[in-house]
């Protein structure tokens, strides 16, 4: 069974996650080959720095960050159906 989420750097890159009551889940300095999975539910927002190198994968599928992303970071909320949407400027 495919994780609700998941990031895989394919470069060094920085990320902030916080869960949906806007708590800082994580703030690091990922490393190409790592990977992080979450629950349904688990993750309200993200920030990925050098986001271009980021595969973000929803329940396996591959998501497109292009219309998240400025300058190569990408912000991006995720709703209680998992689906990823804009975060409101």
């Amino acid at each position: 069974q495919e994780p609700a989420l998941s990031l895989v750097f394919g470069a060094d890159s920085w990320v902030e996650i916080f869960d949906r009551d806007g708590k800082r889940i994580e703030q690091a300095l990922l490393k190409s080959g790592d990977r992080r999975d979450f629950d349904d539910g688990a993750v309200g927002r993200v920030v990925l720095g050098n986001a271009r190198t980021v595969e973000v994968r929803r329940k396996g599928h591959v998501q497109d960050l292009s219309a998240f992303r400025r300058a190569d970071v990408a912000r991006f909320t995720v709703s209680s159906d998992g689906s990823l949407a804009p975060v409101a400027e």
